[in-house]
């Protein structure tokens, strides 16, 4: 068992226009715009059956002016004692919000106080929304992984902690760690992104590190993994040299279209099985 990581381009300038504001709505009012619903539509006939949670029931959380435990797009607002690197991602309480003064902490689906059902419905109809109008063309980086692949490579390299290319994986690996995360121990799920002026500065952070050149297409970095596949190594890199260069070849692509990229295990959208 296990999940196939990849880098996406990511499709931010909708994400922040259409998704992110679909979903306060819903947590605020339980309305559900039209492409939202067919999302819904498109998961009920795949499973032949209906969601486990009725969303329209979700009321009343203010996301934009009261939560603090998510940013303004939805990325979690990390803190100094969690460390999503060390907690399990099918560990929902070590995920959840435990704040005490939210004016909306009775009624928030990321709270504590909520049944695990409603955040995780939530949480899947949110990864199909991103999934099917946020995500561009993608790159297999490797199985069950996150971008803490690349920490001892970057420890090699000489790379500072406090290093702002570090700090921009650690985003890569930790803004979903509420709403991405899905509910297996094996990583599934969205696991970050970076926003276009974000992945430009990875993409100039990557350009210096001693990784494979080449032309930077998806075509390329697809007969690369073809290569070390039956050779087990390509030009003496190792594969977690081979994963960070298709990195920054997307990062590359993602900053030509003044796109985002993310990181995503398994992620797929359940209307491409609607018959």
């Amino acid at each position: 068992m296990g999940s196939d990581a990849e880098i996406f381009i990511f499709d931010y300038a909708r994400y922040i226009s259409e998704v992110v504001p679909a979903f306060r709505e819903l947590l605020f009012a339980g309305e559900i715009v039209p492409w939202m619903r067919e999302i819904i539509d498109g998961f009920e006939h795949w499973f032949r059956e209906a969601l486990p949670f009725d969303l329209t029931l979700l009321r009343n959380t203010n996301l934009a002016r009261n939560c603090t435990y998510l940013t303004a797009d939805l990325a979690f607002a990390r803190r100094v004692d969690i460390d999503p690197n060390d907690v399990c991602f099918s560990d929902w309480e070590k995920r959840v919000c435990r704040s005490s003064s939210c004016p909306d902490r009775a009624w928030c689906p990321y709270h504590i106080k909520i049944p695990l059902v409603v955040p995780e419905t939530l949480n899947l109809v949110l990864q199909e929304a991103i999934a099917s109008r946020c995500l561009g063309d993608s790159q297999f980086v490797g199985r069950t992984c996150t971008p803490s692949l690349y920490n001892e490579l970057l420890d090699r390299a000489g790379i500072s902690q406090r290093d702002r290319g570090r700090r921009l994986l650690d985003y890569l690996g930790s803004r979903g760690f509420v709403i991405g995360y899905q509910w297996s121990g094996t990583g599934e799920g969205i696991q970050g992104w970076l926003a276009p002026d974000e992945t430009r500065e990875l993409r100039d952070f990557l350009d210096v590190l001693p990784l494979p050149d080449y032309e930077p297409t998806f075509e390329n970095m697809k007969a690369m993994h073809r290569s070390i596949l039956s050779t087990d190594r390509e030009g003496g890199f190792s594969w977690e040299e081979v994963s960070f260069s298709f990195v920054r070849t997307v990062a590359t692509i993602a900053v030509r279209h003044r796109k985002g990229i993310l990181w995503g295990s398994d992620v797929m959208s359940s209307l491409d099985h609607v018959e």
